[in-house]
C-alpha cells in the first residue's frame, strides 16, 4: 500500500500546471511587465524629444552662422519638395507665394510691425518654409535628411523676417531693427522683444516684437508639418494653442511646457527663437537697407546722463552744453518748472486761446510758462533825440534807427 501510494503521488506531481494555473501565471507576469512597458515607451518618447531638440538647436546654429559669411540669413526652402526634386533644400525668395492659411510648402505673410525701411506703412513680411539644407551645406558641411527632421521623422519648419534673408542684403549691420516676428508663450504673453520702441512718431513706448527667425518641430501630432517626402502630415486644428504655429501668420508660440490632451491648451511643438541683442549703446543709422548715414542712434531705452548717475530726462547734462542749434519738444528750467512747449512758437490757437499771436500794433516781448507776452511799443522817429520818455525804457532799435520804448504797462 505504501508503494502504490507513492506511485500515485509521483504521477500527480509529473502532470505539471493546469490551464487555470497557467492563466494565473500569465496574468501575474502581465502585471509585472506593465511597468516595464511604460518605462520603455517613456524611454522611446524621450529619445524622440531629445532628437527633436538636438535637430532644432543644431539647425538654428547653422542658420545663425550663415550670416557671418553672407551678411544675411538664408531664406526658407519649399517643404513640399521631395529629395530628388530640382529645388529640394534650396532657399527660395523671388517666387514665394502669399500665405493663404492652408498648408503650403513655403509662403510669404505679414509680420508684426513696419520697420519703416520701405516707407509704405505696412508691416514687413515674413517667409515661412523649411530649413534650406542644400543652401546651408557649403557653409556647414554634410547635412542629411535626419538633421532637418524631428524625432518623429517630419521636416522642421523655418520662418524668417523677409528683409533679413533678402539676397540683395550684404551687411549684418543693424539687423536687430528688422526682426518682425512675434513670439508668445501659451498664455499669449510676448516673449520676443529687446525693449526697442518702433521708429514711428511719436514712439508708442512699448517693446516691439523683433524675433529674427524661428525653427520649430510640430511635435508628435505633426499638425502643420511636412514629411521628408513633401506631403502634409496633418492639417492644423483650430482652437488650440498648437494652431498658432501652423496658421501661416507672423506669430508663433514657444510654450513654457508641452500640454497634451483634447482641449484648447494642447501644444506639443518645440520652438527655437533667435533674437539679437546689440552689444553697444550706439548704432550707426541708415537711410536704406544698405546705405549708412553720418548719424548715430542711442539704443538705450532709458535716460542718458552726462556727469549724473540719475538722469531725469532722455538726455540729462550736469554742467554746460554747447550747441549751435538745439532741437527739443519743450524747454524747462533746471528744476523742471516753467516748461515751454515749442509748438507755442507757431501761430495758432488751442481751445480759443492765442499762443504767440499779438494784437495789431503790439510786438512779442517774452515767452514763458507757455504764454506769449505782447507789448505796445512807442516809436521815436529818425532825427529826433534818441531818448525814451520819462518812465519808459529802451526796448529795441529798428534797422532804420528808430528806437522802441515801453513803460512795461502797455500789454
Amino acid at each position: 500500500m505504501r508503494i502504490t501510494h507513492q506511485l500515485e503521488r509521483n504521477n500527480y506531481t509529473e502532470s505539471g500546471f493546469t490551464l487555470i494555473e497557467m492563466a494565473i501565471v500569465i496574468i501575474v507576469m502581465g502585471f509585472m511587465m506593465l511597468p516595464l512597458v511604460n518605462i520603455y515607451n517613456s524611454y522611446e518618447q524621450q529619445k524622440k524629444v531629445l532628437a527633436t531638440q538636438s535637430a532644432v538647436n543644431n539647425m538654428s546654429a547653422q542658420i545663425a552662422s550663415f550670416v557671418s559669411t553672407n551678411g544675411r540669413f538664408p531664406c526658407p526652402s519649399d517643404r513640399s519638395e521631395a529629395p530628388g526634386d530640382a529645388d529640394y533644400g534650396e532657399e527660395q525668395y523671388a517666387t514665394v507665394p502669399v500665405c493663404t492659411g492652408a498648408p503650403q510648402g513655403i509662403c510669404r505673410t505679414l509680420g508684426s510691425r513696419d520697420t519703416l525701411i520701405d516707407g509704405d506703412g505696412d508691416p514687413d513680411p515674413v517667409i515661412i518654409g523649411g530649413v534650406p539644407i542644400e543652401t546651408l551645406r557649403p557653409a556647414g558641411g554634410d547635412f542629411g535628411i535626419d538633421q532637418i527632421s524631428d524625432g518623429w521623422g517630419n521636416q522642421l519648419t523655418y520662418a524668417v523676417s523677409d528683409r533679413l534673408c533678402n539676397p540683395a542684403k550684404t551687411s549684418a549691420q543693424s539687423d536687430y531693427k528688422y526682426g518682425v516676428i512675434t513670439v508668445v508663450d501659451e498664455f499669449g504673453n510676448p516673449t520676443a522683444g529687446i525693449g526697442m520702441t518702433d521708429m514711428t512718431e511719436p514712439p508708442d513706448g512699448n517693446p516691439d516684437p523683433n524675433a529674427m527667425f524661428v525653427v520649430l518641430s510640430h511635435g508628435a501630432s505633426g499638425m502643420g508639418a511636412f514629411t521628408y517626402q513633401g506631403t502634409v502630415v496633418q492639417n492644423c486644428g483650430a482652437g488650440t494653442v498648437d494652431f498658432e504655429n501652423c496658421d501661416n501668420d507672423g506669430t508663433f508660440v514657444s510654450g513654457l511646457t508641452n500640454i497634451y490632451g483634447d482641449n484648447a491648451d494642447f501644444n506639443d511643438d518645440y520652438v527655437y527663437v533667435y533674437l539679437y541683442q546689440p552689444n553697444t549703446l550706439w548704432d550707426n543709422m541708415r537711410d536704406s537697407n544698405t546705405n549708412p548715414t553720418a548719424h548715430i542712434m542711442n539704443l538705450n531705452t532709458n535716460n542718458v546722463g552726462v556727469l549724473t548717475q540719475t538722469p531725469q530726462e532722455r538726455l540729462h547734462v550736469i554742467g554746460n552744453a554747447r550747441a549751435s542749434t538745439v532741437r527739443a519738444d519743450r524747454f524747462c528750467f533746471e528744476d523742471g518748472t516753467s516748461c515751454f512747449d515749442v509748438d507755442y512758437l507757431q501761430t495758432s490757437r488751442i481751445a480759443g486761446i492765442k499762443k504767440n499771436s499779438c494784437n495789431a500794433g503790439e510786438v512779442l516781448a517774452t515767452l514763458g510758462n507757455n504764454t506769449a507776452t505782447c507789448i505796445k511799443p512807442s516809436l521815436i522817429a529818425p532825427g529826433v533825440e534818441k531818448r525814451c520818455p520819462v518812465g519808459a525804457f529802451l526796448r529795441g532799435i529798428m534797422t532804420n534807427g528808430v528806437i522802441i520804448c515801453t513803460d512795461g504797462t502797455q500789454l
